[in-house]
């Protein structure tokens, strides 16, 4: 197998969640896997934008489907399991993207709030791992990709993200757990933790020049928010034979932030 052979990802069955947004993360990496030649299942908790993106990875050639599913309700996470083995036999990838934010300061975030962010970025993404990697571990193989942050080593300024920070440090964690526990089943798990970046989340900003646009580029060495397409490369490389030695790992893509 030549080097390039080893990022293909041709008849790899995947499933990316937090994909409705028209131009946000989920959907960039569901785009690059369906490049690199992976059937792909993209999934969210709100209808959003999938029917139309499942259409577009038509068009590149990939078998892809569309289903809703909130990664916090486990029996909601099953039934994307059944559907997902029903439309592909198996899976061989898992994008676990999906999260929920809640800005306020840690002295007013009201509980219930904390819950939810906690409920989805950590038990959701714990919901996912289990029931797809016990499918992993029948078949041997297979890999897991977290999406945590930079959020998850520097705390954001100057907004406020006390839940979000916490849970994306707690998926970097949850990274090396799985790993080691499952690197004896074949299944890599590894965490892409992005910086800033010019998606939907932070469009309106950008439209409006907020202020938080300036104060955040002036704290990255390359002077710029990184752009959605630049994280499905590295999606492509972990979930493919090019990083079999590649398990426990987080790789930041943020210009250089968490450098200063």
């Amino acid at each position: 197998m030549s080097y390039m052979e080893r990022f293909s990802l041709k008849g790899k069955k995947c499933i990316v969640t937090g994909a409705a947004s028209p131009n946000g993360i989920g959907i960039a990496l569901a785009r690059a896997l369906a490049d690199a030649g992976g059937d792909v299942i993209i999934c969210d908790i709100a209808q959003g934008h999938l029917e139309t993106h499942t259409e577009k990875l038509r068009g590149i050639g990939s078998d892809a489907h569309c289903c809703l599913c909130d990664i916090s309700d486990r029996e909601s996470v099953n039934r994307l399991r059944d559907f997902a083995l029903g439309k592909f036999g198996c899976v061989d990838v898992l994008i676990n993207n999906a999260a929920a934010f809640q800005g306020a300061a840690a002295e007013d975030m009201e509980l219930e709030d904390w819950k939810r962010v906690i409920d989805v970025n950590l038990t959701g993404n714990f919901n996912m791992s289990q029931v797809f990697g016990r499918e992993m571990i029948k078949r041997k193989s297979g890999s897991i990709i977290f999406i945590s942050s930079k959020s998850g080593y520097t705390y954001d300024v100057p907004q406020c993200h006390i839940g979000y920070n916490t849970t994306k440090a707690g998926l970097i964690m949850l990274t090396k757990g799985l790993a080691v526990e499952w690197a004896r089943y074949g299944i890599r798990v590894n965490c892409i933790a992005p910086g800033n970046i010019a998606a939907d989340s932070n469009q309106a900003r950008i439209d409006e020049n907020h202020p938080y646009i300036e104060a955040w580029t002036n704290m990255i060495p390359m002077r710029r928010l990184g752009g959605i397409d630049e994280l499905g490369n590295l999606a492509i490389y972990l979930a493919s034979e090019a990083s079999s030695y590649v398990t426990g790992e987080t790789i930041l893509v943020d210009g250089g932030y968490c450098a200063v």
